[in-house]
């Protein structure tokens, strides 16, 4: 999974190299599905999961940022050494199915 930073309208000369429109923006939402359905409705911009945020590109309705940096969003898994084996694969292989259904559900 990835990070991407995207706005509301496109070519608006959002220039978030160093962030400087997020650290002057009067509205701070460090909640994600909150944030992205506060802007797809207010407007703005901000940092969101690729997959979060992909329908809303596709559509027209977000668009990535410019020169904007991206970084991976990195998932782990921590469980018991005293846990079953087959325990832990039932586990794994459910959030690695969960992971892979549509993310629109969160907006």
């Amino acid at each position: 999974m990835g990070q991407i930073s995207v706005e509301k309208s496109p070519n608006t000369g959002s220039d978030l190299s160093g962030n400087q429109q997020l650290k002057e923006s009067s509205t701070f939402v460090d909640l994600g599905p909150l944030g992205l359905r506060y802007i797809l409705e207010a407007g703005g911009s901000g940092y969101f999961r690729t997959r979060a945020v992909q329908r809303f590109i596709e559509e027209g309705r977000l668009f990535p940022v410019q020169d904007a940096p991206t970084f991976s969003y990195s998932v782990y898994a921590a469980y018991s050494r005293k846990a079953a084996s087959e325990t832990i694969e039932w586990a794994l292989d459910g959030l690695k199915q969960v992971a892979q259904q549509p993310f629109d559900k969160w907006v």
